[in-house]
């Protein structure tokens, strides 16, 4: 037999021996019964309360610890209700403000567990119970009934190891998704509504329990509208980082790290338009690394790819301003747009970007022997309708320098 189903079988066989102690002592203890049943009752909640805290402890944080915590309050709100009614019953005492919070603990045990699987088996347990009692039945297996759901429910954590905890559901976690939807929404909405309810309608007979109950139906709203403004906020600047870090990602080629196609084409059309409205120039400059097909067939893609991130860093790095873009256009293709740029002042970057190309040193090909070099087109705005014709005019300036020896500017 596998270990789970021995251990499970241990704790079925514990359990039923709880049981058979607890319909022995009853029936022995003749006058004493009441206080056997009674300590039965607090023994069984308690059990519960022990073994929802280790599930808790060991779950990972989330859903399921959350749920075996709820699980853990409202057995300890019940086991402080049933020690307030044994004391109440079995010393004699005339109904009291002070006794009178039972009722209210047992109040309060409820609402952790609202609509759980757990809440309808007690409730049809106590139901049993209850109608037995009124019947007039006062056998000892009746007495049984109230502490069955506390051991079912200890017998269910046991079906919980620490190594699978994390991932184990609750009771709570399978209720259906649209039922949680509704219990999350509105469940807080009765619950405070009960206990104003119950506040008001004992405000005259039972001061501190009234008083008691509007605290902490006050409370539980106010905490209810933190807690739901936080989450809120929490949840918007997250979205917000998400949407940044998205957005950012789109725009970001992955290789180089410099901005991508989607971002050229983007910046060209807003700097066009600006150039345009404000009548300044824009220069566009188109760079090619020469013969990169020969270092990718000598060396390999691998290297082929560090040599783009290599040339992605030294353009970036020679790019005078802020404003200025240099972006990846395509295979071994770069792009640079400068804003407000005449022809001199083009040609002094492009210049630069050679100057820094060459600082980085890349070996090239044996077959072409000496470093990486790159060819590069410079064009500026027109009066055209797009900026179409300057991208045209960069690349017709590119092939020209490709055509004329490469490793030199154009434009």
């Amino acid at each position: 037999m596998p270990p789970t189903g021995r251990k499970l079988r241990c704790w079925i066989a514990l359990g039923a021996c709880y049981v058979l102690a607890q319909l022995a002592l009853t029936a022995c203890a003749g006058t004493r019964a009441p206080w056997v049943s009674y300590a039965f009752s607090i023994v069984s909640p308690l059990l519960a309360l022990a073994a929802c805290c280790r599930c808790a402890y060991v779950s990972a944080a989330g859903a399921a610890r959350t749920g075996w915590t709820l699980f853990a309050v409202a057995m300890l709100f019940w086991s402080t209700g049933m020690l307030l009614s044994s004391w109440q019953d079995l010393s004699g005492q005339v109904a009291s403000d002070a006794t009178y919070f039972s009722d209210f603990a047992y109040f309060m045990y409820g609402a952790p567990l609202l609509l759980t699987m757990f809440l309808w088996c007690y409730a049809g347990c106590a139901g049993a119970y209850n109608y037995l009692t009124l019947q007039g039945v006062t056998e000892p297996w009746s007495e049984v009934l109230p502490g069955l759901p506390f051991l079912l429910l200890v017998l269910l954590t046991t079906r919980v190891p620490a190594a699978q905890a994390g991932m184990a559901s609750t009771p709570a976690q399978r209720v259906p998704q649209k039922l949680t939807l509704l219990i999350d929404n509105f469940s807080p909405i009765f619950f405070t509504a009960a206990l104003l309810g119950l506040g008001f309608a004992v405000m005259r007979t039972h001061f501190y329990l009234a008083a008691a109950s509007l605290f902490v139906a006050l409370l539980v709203h106010a905490l209810r509208s933190a807690t739901l403004q936080s989450r809120y906020m929490q949840s918007e600047r997250a979205l917000r980082a998400a949407h940044d870090k998205l957005e950012k990602l789109s725009l970001t080629d992955g290789l180089t790290g410099i901005a991508n196609r989607r971002c050229f084409d983007q910046t060209l059309q807003l700097e066009w338009q600006r150039a345009t409205r404000d009548n300044k120039p824009l220069a566009l400059l188109i760079i090619d690394i020469d013969f990169f097909k020969s270092l990718n067939d000598a060396f390999g893609h691998p290297y082929g790819d560090s040599c783009l991130v290599q040339i992605a860093a030294a353009l970036h790095s020679a790019l005078p301003r802020a404003s200025d873009l240099s972006a990846r256009f395509g295979g071994e293709e770069f792009a640079a747009i400068l804003p407000a740029t005449d022809r001199a002042g083009a040609l002094a970057v492009a210049h630069k970007m050679q100057q820094a190309i060459a600082a980085a040193a890349i070996v090239h090909a044996p077959s072409r022997g000496g470093l990486v070099t790159a060819s590069i087109g410079l064009a500026l705005n027109d009066a055209g309708q797009t900026p179409a014709p300057l991208l045209a005019a960069a690349d017709q300036a590119l092939y020209r320098a490709k055509q004329n020896g490469r490793n030199r500017v154009e434009g």
